[in-house]
């Protein structure tokens, strides 16, 4: 007799416990840490941390200094009226950086390293450019 098939209950009634128990055990095996430390996976979520620190910063410095217009991210642009700009730019920084966080934690290590990038080339740099030039 398997976990899932208690006694009397038959096939269905297994079937029910083990669809009730598939969110809980999904969410454990989502947590779950990696077998072996990574430096590259460390390296990844710290150059990935400081690129949304850095873009953050930059974004909340570009709305003061040139307004709304300034930004290019719809879901940003949407959530300033109802927060506000500061924390409009906080609260999409904080959440990319706990996805960012649990893909490290999941060992998706090269995910890490080419959203960092793309983060600096298309975020980090042109914010750079702009707030100089000016």
């Amino acid at each position: 007799m398997g976990f899932c098939q208690p006694r009397g209950g038959g096939r269905r009634a297994g079937n029910l416990l083990a669809r009730a128990l598939i969110p809980f055990t999904a969410l454990r095996r989502l947590l779950v840490l990696p077998a072996r430390p990574s430096r590259f996976g460390d390296a990844a979520i710290v150059v990935f941390l400081l690129s949304q620190a850095l873009d953050g910063m930059f974004t909340y410095l570009g709305l003061r200094q040139f307004g709304a217009a300034a930004e290019a991210n719809p879901l940003i642009l949407s959530v300033i009226p109802v927060l506000g700009q500061g924390p409009a730019v906080a609260s999409a920084k904080l959440f990319a950086a706990m996805l960012g966080v649990l893909l490290h934690l999941r060992g998706v290590h090269l995910a890490v390293a080419l959203l960092s990038g793309f983060y600096i080339a298309a975020a980090v740099v042109p914010w750079t450019l702009l707030l100089l030039v000016r």
